[in-house]
């Protein structure tokens, strides 16, 4: 690669072509998402450049034209023009452009080993700037921030080839000292674009380094690193947050007044999404202190009060290392520091609708934690419900013992006078505690508040992730004392969780965008989405795609999910299963309808009987639940081998023992399932399948004065005999649908009729509602076709 000297694709103060207006303005199209136009303009200008011989316009048009290949998942389109551009050569600048967009190209390819292909074409980038810096010493601050962004580039790819490693694990001092290594070549990389003038390029680089901090904070199993880690993670976003305020003030002062208020700018898209990852550590530190002050407060409880007497007067001032100082101070203000932020990004009028839901659920989030933090009662409390049944049932044998224990607490404390400055003591701690419950009421209410705007805001931009990361701080939120509300968010989470696996798996498939709509369209959502510009394009794209493609009508959320549980019929009863993000948590529900013996089945569109709930948590351990995955998968391959001997080999008694060594293994695995599930599905009552229900007399349907217009499930169920028993439908996490859940014992009964499974309660309500059948459809008078028709369209 050879550095021309002369000013190539420097920018030209006059003679200035059509062939160069064509290409600026497929650069500004690029940015903002329309391909096509882009195309049309690079595809004529690289036509008139090559017939004009004008070489630094043809190398122009090729890079874009690689740029519009990348965005369009084109990436051995991309390699091929950047071959061809690489043959006319430029200054540092074309080279610099050319680099990047060849490590794009080359990490979406994604080959064997392109981890290693991306590093050496950066440490060859490096290594050719190094040279060149020899050579044009003048050119110091151009070239310095070209190697150190490069460096920095190289740094971020090789944590995540550490963290795509097939033998990764941060509980190894080598791989985090790898990480540590990153950390200190990329703040070295920021700290020379800083000196340099780059700050704009020097706080991206920032908020990697915040990354792979905020990694190490994760897997630390000391208190002190992981403080450490947090505090400097916390220290860097600061100061990246300075800057980017340093030069939104420089733009705004270049602006009269009145145009501030109402100007939506790139930068105050920037600022706002530092704000929100700010919140975001913040609220990751908040968490961490509040789970370690309500552990300690559990003990300090347990503890007698004699223990809690001497350790009070034998008790020394701590004496804290300068970390453990220095969190100690933060840890006070984590939750205004987190609000602060979060009102200060929502009033950035930046434009973006992401920014603000992002912002709704920060500050839901916070204000949950913060709830939990004051409550003088036990966080983990609200979901022991196994206790409160334990309470129930033995409510006779623990008063008889109440009484006994306050009769000799009277007897042997009716002597030991009680003083003014005690009893006062106690009204005031009293009280104390009964403002902290109030204040943590009243925090939860308003955790709640913002949380459902959250999801609106979400439901209304088809923002999928962000409402299922708020219906999840809903089910915390509610817990058991709202079980039937829990249980419907916790369907609503898994239903996002669900639609999100499905689309990446529909971006995965259809990776193709030259010669599928589908895969185009798809592709520009998702990028507009990530980069949260051109508002109006989204909207016509998610438009597009809901009204044209049945696909993604299927993963589309619901306006209306939340009853949908209402639309099944009575003898549907649906389990849902869903482990938290890092599978610590293992969430329960399941949702049924009153069984009485007088209550008819009702149609799936008039079915509005009231849904009956229980939800439960139970803490898991992720390392066991891989170990159990591991198991099966081999069980599976195991398999397989066997039907391949027994096509191959006639040997009955070899046969033979494999199939009981395979049977053998597969009830293993079956207890160990039961066994993981145990503390989660121990919670439930599975005895309400056991009773029969009600089946409606026929002399009475008859009465109904549209018979035609019964919903083809009623249909169904009416002429199916076996429409009377229980329906079971298993609604597990993508991690749970890979092993055998419908051998669990619960769901041998007799009287269950049928054990389904499916992706989530959304995937369910579009298989179980394709429409009526067909000879019913002809019935139809045309207002209720157009009705069904706009009904299947949405």
């Amino acid at each position: 690669m050879d550095v021309q000297t002369s000013g190539m694709f420097g920018k030209k103060l006059s003679a200035v072509s059509e062939i160069d207006l064509w290409i600026d303005k497929a650069e500004i199209l690029l940015e903002l998402g329309f391909y096509q136009p882009v195309r049309l303009l690079l595809a004529e200008a690289h036509k008139a450049a090559k017939e004009l011989g004008n070489k630094e316009a043809e190398g122009r048009s090729l890079y874009l034209l690689a740029a519009l290949a990348n965005r369009e998942l084109n990436f051995g389109q991309a390699q091929h023009l950047l071959e061809e551009a690489y043959k006319i050569g430029g200054n540092e600048y074309y080279w610099y452009n050319m680099i990047a967009c060849m490590i794009e190209a080359t990490v979406g390819k994604k080959p064997q080993d392109y981890h290693e292909l991306a590093s050496n074409f950066l440490k060859q980038g490096i290594a050719m700037y190094q040279d060149v810096l020899v050579e044009k010493p003048n050119r110091i601050p151009v070239l310095k921030f070209m190697i150190a962004s490069l460096e920095a580039r190289l740094t971020i790819i090789e944590v995540e080839a550490i963290n795509s490693s097939s033998g990764f694990n941060l509980n190894k001092d080598q791989n985090m000292e790898s990480l540590i290594s990153a950390c200190d070549q990329l703040h070295q990389s920021s700290q020379t674009l800083i000196q340099f003038g780059y700050k704009q390029e020097a706080v991206g680089f920032m908020v990697e380094h915040v990354k792979i901090r905020r990694t190490l904070a994760k897997y630390s199993e000391d208190e002190e690193p992981k403080h450490s880690h947090l505090l400097a993670a916390y220290e860097l976003m600061e100061k990246a947050i300075i800057i980017e305020e340093d030069i939104f003030r420089d733009v705004m002062s270049l602006l009269p007044l009145t145009e501030v208020a109402t100007l939506s700018m790139p930068v105050m898209e920037k600022l706002a999404n530092l704000k929100i990852t700010f919140a975001e550590l913040v609220l990751d530190m908040l968490q961490l202190v509040t789970i370690q002050e309500k552990k300690e407060a559990e003990a300090e409880r347990k503890k007698k009060l004699m223990q809690t007497t001497i350790e009070e007067f034998i008790r020394s001032t701590p004496d804290y290392t300068p970390i453990e100082e220095e969190w100690v101070t933060i840890s006070k203000v984590l939750g205004q520091n987190a609000l602060l932020q979060l009102l200060s990004s929502s009033l950035l009028k930046s434009g973006s609708s992401e920014i603000k839901t992002k912002s709704f659920f920060l500050t839901g989030k916070c204000l949950r934690w913060l709830a939990v933090r004051l409550d003088p009662i036990h966080f983990g409390n609200i979901w022991v419900q196994h206790m409160k049944v334990d309470v129930k049932d033995n409510r006779g044998h623990l008063s008889h013992h109440i009484d006994e224990e306050n009769e000799e607490a009277e007897e042997k404390y009716d002597d030991l006078p009680v003083s003014t400055q005690q009893l006062a003591k106690c009204v005031a701690k009293a009280k104390q505690l009964k403002y902290e419950r109030s204040l943590s009421q009243m925090y939860l209410a308003q955790a709640s508040e913002v949380l459902i705007q959250s999801i609106n805001w979400a439901q209304l931009h088809k923002y999928t992730e962000q409402i299922a990361a708020a219906s999840l701080e809903m089910v915390e939120c509610f817990g058991q004392f709202d079980p039937v509300s829990a249980g419907h968010y916790l369907a609503l989470h898994q239903s996002c969780r669900a639609s999100v696996m499905l689309k990446n798996v529909l971006m995965k498939v259809g990776c193709n965008t030259s010669s599928s709509q589908l895969a185009a369209l798809t592709n520009l959502q998702q990028q507009l989405s990530e980069r949260g510009k051109n508002n109006i394009l989204l909207k016509t794209v998610n438009e597009r795609l809901e009204t044209c493609f049945q696909a993604w009508q299927n993963i589309a959320i619901h306006p209306q999910h939340l009853s949908l549980f209402n639309e099944f019929p009575s003898n549907f009863n649906i389990i849902i299963l869903q482990h938290s993000e890092d599978r610590t948590l293992l969430y329960g529900a399941l949702l049924e309808k009153p069984k009485s013996a007088g209550q008819k089945v009702r149609s799936s569109q008039g079915n509005q009987s009231q849904t009956q709930a229980k939800i439960v948590r139970a803490s898991v351990d992720p390392t066991l639940f891989s170990h159990l995955v591991k198991r099966f998968h081999k069980h599976k391959q195991n398999l397989a081998h066997y039907f391949v001997k027994c096509n191959a080999t006639k040997a009955s008694e070899t046969i033979e023992a494999n199939k009981s060594r395979l049977l053998a293994n597969f009830s293993n695995i079956s207890e160990s399932l039961e066994e993981y599930l145990k503390p989660v599905l121990s919670q439930f009552d599975f005895s309400i399948f056991g009773q029969p229900i009600y089946k409606t007399d026929k002399t009475k349907r008859s009465k109904n004065k549209n018979p035609e217009m019964k919903s083809a499930s009623e249909k169904s169920l009416q002429d199916n005999p076996a429409s009377g028993g229980e329906y079971i439908i298993l609604l597990p996490d993508n991690l749970l649908l890979e092993l055998p859940l419908e051998t669990l014992r619960f769901l041998q009964k007799h009287e269950i009729t049928s054990v389904s499974r499916d992706f989530s309660l959304q995937f369910l309500y579009n298989r179980f509602h394709r429409g009526v059948p067909e000879e019913l459809e002809g019935k139809k008078s045309p207002k209720a076709k157009e009705k069904q028709k706009k009904k299947r369209n949405w």
